[in-house]
């Protein structure tokens, strides 16, 4: 699970479109509460989902710095 806040939703909503269409599908199905949503996203192995959960926590990361 990730959560997508304030503070990621705009570089995070910048970087969807060239992420798996998994990701994206997650995103625009999930409802937003609270100005977040929870992602739930499952890994099955090291693919381009995979690939695109590591961006998403740098993104979490990068905006917890600030």
């Amino acid at each position: 699970m990730v959560v997508i806040g304030p503070k990621e939703k705009e570089m995070f909503e910048e970087l969807l479109p060239t992420m798996d269409e998994r990701i994206q599908d997650i995103y625009m199905h999930t409802k937003e509460g609270n100005h977040q949503k929870w992602l739930m996203i499952d890994l099955e192995d090291k693919n381009q989902v995979y690939e695109d959960l590591k961006m998403i926590l740098h993104i979490r990361a990068d905006g917890k710095m600030k």
